[in-house]
């Protein structure tokens, strides 16, 4: 048994890089998710502790400090808050997973991305099923197209992360079969994506395939194959088209329509909020957690505006709207943000960078779907909404693997 765990140490890391992945991304797999938590923590003690084995010594050194100043920062802002113990719980609860399969890639190395890769085509496909029976069983019709037919809004952040490998997979994988299905899947996360309304989430699914477009445009057009580009130009402004018309009199569409460039309610948010909370805690902020938000709000009176009495919760509930790097200065300060910001573009570069430099394919749309997910779901939507960087680690640990080969 010594022996074969051993000789199979990466293999079942590799193993529950993929479960762990397939359940962070979801909402519907809590139990694969703990399991594969605590087996990658262990796996990792075990090779890197009893059996000695180092971490790849090529990694990014500089992306490894960034993200190391940035939970540094979360932890010196959660002890400092007033409530120090329940802060620490919400960032073990936030990142625990996140965490360990960040560096479980690290510690593979690029066999694990094929593996990641895998992982999130696998759950874009379980998240388009589980949303589509959810509102189904909520709405009580089959009908994509019915006005009734209103899917949940949690899809929107999923699909702004997922969607990019979908979209890279069918790129990647040569089958056709699979290319089909996995069409037939994004089709279906659109037909999901139009009745919520989300102004963001629609925003975020333009770019994407915009991005894929152009990077899918760019390798036909150097290969000479300029007529099918012509073609799939046409095609995709057809099916755009199409979907437009089909979905304009949903009443959630012409309520996001009507809409137009709104702040639906985050300017008053942002002005009834930010300013007080930054006035009283700059440096390092409130400290990570939604009661450590809620309770200082009314500690300092602040107007009961967007959000809700809570009947459990016996207690209002304040509507969390700021966006991503405000609400960074929120938790951590100006310290925080003056580390994540660093950490983000620098993540940024990478991801754009290893997309140019990398002659493998699926290595290539990997890291280009990563700089599509940094882009335009954490930059672009991140302006403006308050987004979990739960998901983000992953991603940017993945970034850290050494690129010595590619440089080369």
């Amino acid at each position: 048994m010594k022996i074969f765990f051993e000789k199979h140490t990466d293999d079942l890391i590799l193993f529950f890089i993929f479960t762990g992945i397939v359940s962070l991304y979801s909402e519907f797999l809590t139990t694969p998710k703990t399991i594969s938590g605590i087996c990658l923590y262990l796996l990792l003690f075990y090779k890197h502790i009893i059996l000695k084995r180092p971490f790849l010594k090529e990694t990014n050194k500089k992306l490894l400090i960034f993200v190391g100043l940035f939970f540094l920062s979360l932890f010196v802002s959660a002890i400092f808050s007033e409530m120090p113990l329940y802060s620490l719980h919400w960032i073990k609860k936030s990142y625990w997973v996140s965490l360990p399969l960040g560096f479980a890639i690290i510690s593979v190395g690029e066999r694990a991305l094929k593996v990641a890769f895998a992982g999130f085509v696998t759950i874009f496909v379980g998240n388009v099923f589980h949303f589509y029976f959810k509102a189904v069983r909520e709405c009580h019709t089959f009908n994509p197209f019915s006005p009734h037919f209103v899917p949940d809004r949690n899809f929107t952040i999923y699909l702004g992360i997922l969607l990019p490998f979908a979209v890279g997979s069918v790129l990647v994988f040569r089958n056709i079969f699979f290319k089909l299905f996995l069409l037939f899947n994004i089709l279906l996360s659109f037909l999901l994506l139009f009745p919520i309304g989300s102004r963001g989430g629609y925003v975020v699914a333009f770019l994407i395939i915009l991005l894929w477009i152009i990077f899918s445009l760019g390798i036909l057009w150097e290969r000479g194959h300029k007529k099918s580009v012509t073609l799939i130009i046409i095609v995709l402004l057809l099916i755009s088209t199409g979907l437009g018309i089909k979905f304009r009199n949903h009443p959630k569409v012409k309520a996001a329509i009507q809409r137009g460039i709104s702040p639906n309610g985050r300017d008053v948010i942002i002005k009834d909020r930010f300013f007080v909370i930054f006035k009283e805690h700059p440096i390092l902020g409130l400290g990570y957690g939604r009661l450590l938000y809620f309770n200082f709000l009314e500690k300092h009176h602040v107007p009961k505006r967007l959000g809700h009495y809570d009947p459990q919760e016996k207690r209002f509930v304040y509507y969390s709207d700021e966006g991503l790097f405000l609400q960074t200065i929120i938790r951590q300060g100006v310290v925080g943000l003056l580390v994540f910001i660093p950490l983000f573009f620098y993540s940024l570069k990478l991801s754009f960078l290893y997309t140019r430099k990398e002659k493998d394919f699926l290595k290539k749309c990997y890291f280009f779907s990563i700089f599509i997910v940094l882009f335009a779901h954490y930059l672009i939507r991140g302006l403006v909404e308050t987004l979990s960087l739960t998901y983000f680690f992953p991603l940017v640990l993945s970034l850290a693997l050494s690129e010595v080969k590619r440089r080369e």
